[in-house]
């Protein structure tokens, strides 16, 4: 268990040295309490079902040779729910105290929390219960986690699905020109991990910044660079997608991007362009170029969040994440 206490003074011991990464950022800026919880806490993110989704499908897209490594696929659908929950919970006793290599093996422990979270308890016997619980599904996923607990678990209709995406945005024109650069003499790279001082930014921020690109695509002989992120927008269409991105601050990741990019490039005459590829609900698919307007507004952004005494520096100083910064300003009205 985490000592919260002392993982708050640690977090302020080494502050100045903290770097943003856009997803933090975001959530410092959307939902303070979430950066709280993340980054002050350290408290561990539960792995939801869009969570791994989201990073099978950047598997099969940008790096398809390591799908094998982080996945294992299963022949059966996935628990669910509180079923999952029951299996979840047998998979953690099997770590602390191992009784068995199946899940029938922990028969009275799952009986016991049948009772406890209240499931499946109007049937007459716990031979009823344990038939709900112990069934092909849950045993090769109980099995399937205690042999390989490296591999997140998918199910084979799952990837399938993923495939739809990729091949969604594969066929994509603007994705395709990007991708098929390197025929032409350009050079490219999937998931950039770049980390960078504070120091090394342009005058005014108060943080450093860290990242990883999905895929970079440069030529140093025409000196131009292509940042290009995917995106999987599953609630919604391409055509609302604009709003989704002003929402989750995709323009500020564009410039967090270009930042880390420039401090790669031997000089900053190069011409940075960013794409984000989007796949929506109905598998339609758009690659939507991030404006110079809309970087520009970012970048102004960006800087008023980073900046000394600014919306970070507010947080932080005061100790504060009930509410967004304007909110604690009670700067907003209808």
């Amino acid at each position: 268990m985490i000592d919260h206490t002392q993982a708050e003074l640690e977090f302020y011991d080494n502050l100045d040295s903290f770097k943003f990464s856009f997803s933090s950022l975001s959530s410092l800026l959307r939902r303070p309490m979430d950066f709280y919880n993340s980054h002050v806490l350290l408290k561990e993110r539960e792995d939801k079902d869009y969570m791994v989704f989201g990073r099978l499908f950047h598997a099969k897209l940008l790096e398809p040779h390591t799908v094998s490594d982080k996945f294992k696929i299963l022949n059966v659908n996935l628990p669910t729910g509180q079923l999952k929950d029951t299996v979840d919970q047998m998979i953690s006793l099997h770590y602390h105290s191992p009784k068995g290599s199946k899940l029938s093996d922990y028969s009275n422990e799952i009986i016991q929390y049948m009772k406890l979270i209240n499931y499946y308890q109007n049937l007459k016997d716990d031979a009823g219960r344990l038939a709900k619980i112990i069934t092909p599904g849950a045993e090769e996923y109980f099995e399937a986690f205690t042999k390989d607990a490296s591999k997140t678990l998918v199910s084979a209709e799952t990837i399938l699905k993923a495939d739809e995406k990729v091949l969604a945005i594969s066929n994509d024109e603007t994705t395709k020109r990007i991708f098929n650069l390197e025929r032409e003499g350009w050079e490219s790279q999937s998931e950039v991990e770049i980390a960078i001082e504070k120091e090394m930014l342009p005058k005014g921020f108060n943080y450093g910044l860290k990242g990883i690109l999905d895929k970079v695509v440069f030529n140093n002989e025409l000196k131009k660079v292509i940042i290009y992120d995917a995106k999987l927008h599953n609630s919604g269409t391409i055509d609302d997608f604009h709003d989704k991105a002003e929402y989750y601050k995709y323009p500020m990741q564009g410039a967090i991007y270009k930042l880390l990019i420039n401090s790669l490039l031997t000089t900053k005459d190069y011409d940075i362009s960013i794409y984000f590829g989007v796949v929506d609900k109905n598998n339609d698919a758009y690659s939507f170029k991030l404006s110079d307007e809309s970087l520009v507004k970012a970048e102004a952004t960006l800087l008023e969040a980073l900046k000394k005494d600014g919306i970070a520096d507010y947080h932080f100083t005061k100790k504060n994440f009930r509410l967004p910064y304007q909110y604690l300003l009670n700067n907003i009205k209808l």
